[in-house]
């Protein structure tokens, strides 16, 4: 099973307070949800939740695990937030050539798209005077 799958099934049957519920909010099964987490037990030879028919506690080493899961998964989240910024960042060397007539109706949009706040590491060239 994907471990992350699995980890994720376990933060969320904690949140939650069963499988159900976790079920419900990862669009899963509860059988499926169980698996993922019988799976993490099986691979960490501990038991990490104690089940009873009406409710789900965690047990010691759950407690440890489920502290450093929700660490993990926020990691990734950030790391996931991070990556689809830098890529929807514009990046790199702007070239603008243009007449030079135009250059005062172009110089306030390229300004504009290249301040800092928007796009802190592009550059632009201007290349103006171009003959027709």
């Amino acid at each position: 099973m994907d471990r992350l799958t699995s980890l994720t099934a376990f933060v969320r049957v904690v949140d939650s307070g069963g499988f159900s519920a976790a079920g419900r909010r990862l669009n899963m099964s509860t059988t499926m949800v169980s698996n993922h987490v019988q799976a993490l037990e099986d691979r960490l030879g501990a038991r990490l939740l104690n089940r009873t028919t009406r409710k789900v506690s965690l047990t010691e080493v759950g407690r440890a695990y489920y502290d450093r899961c929700v660490q993990i998964l926020a990691d990734i989240e950030q790391a996931d937030d991070i990556a689809g910024a830098l890529q929807s960042t514009p990046r790199g060397t702007l070239r603008v050539y243009t007449h030079t007539h135009t250059v005062p109706f172009v110089a306030p949009v390229v300004a504009d798209f290249l301040n800092p706040i928007r796009t802190p590491v592009s550059t632009c060239r201007w290349v103006s005077g171009m003959s027709t």
